[in-house]
């Protein structure tokens, strides 16, 4: 609790990883998250909770190639120091070359699983990810913009 404020205080993951907004959202941007949204969210109306990840993973490339969303699947992201490579990390979605998608099936989500996706984000430099937990009812969204 700040003593000054009176307000809880909380360090944000961007505060964290000293994380800074790169570029604005583009009104396609936007566009293209509001659509995933809908995207997951038609799949945990139809299949629900209680499966493993993989499912929802092919049930939204399914729903995002209905919707006539480009997207790539498990891509490989490079993580590097100091110049040299000590890693990589595998994606779950990417939709339209800006969007991370991570599928999360778990009790709750932490804050490792926004911070996890903040870190693929900056390893990845996309501007913006989406968190989704397919084991809540309802759906558990957090959106992430660097």
């Amino acid at each position: 609790m700040d003593t000054k404020t009176g307000k809880q205080k909380t360090d944000s993951p961007e505060q964290t990883l000293g994380i800074q907004c790169s570029r604005a959202l583009t009104l396609s941007d936007e566009r293209t998250i509001s659509a995933t949204i809908g995207c997951a969210i038609e799949v945990h109306r139809e299949v629900g909770p209680g499966f493993l990840e993989a499912v929802y993973h092919r049930a939204m490339c399914i729903a995002l190639a209905a919707s006539g969303l480009s997207f790539a699947t498990e891509r490989h992201v490079v993580v590097t120091y100091r110049g040299h490579r000590v890693g990589f990390q595998r994606l779950d979605l990417v939709v339209r070359g800006i969007i991370a998608v991570e599928l999360k099936c778990v009790e709750r989500l932490e804050f490792i699983h926004k911070m996890q996706l903040l870190s693929y984000l900056r390893a990845a430099t996309l501007p913006a990810g989406l968190l989704f937990n397919f084991n809540a009812t309802p759906l558990l969204i957090r959106r992430v913009v660097l």
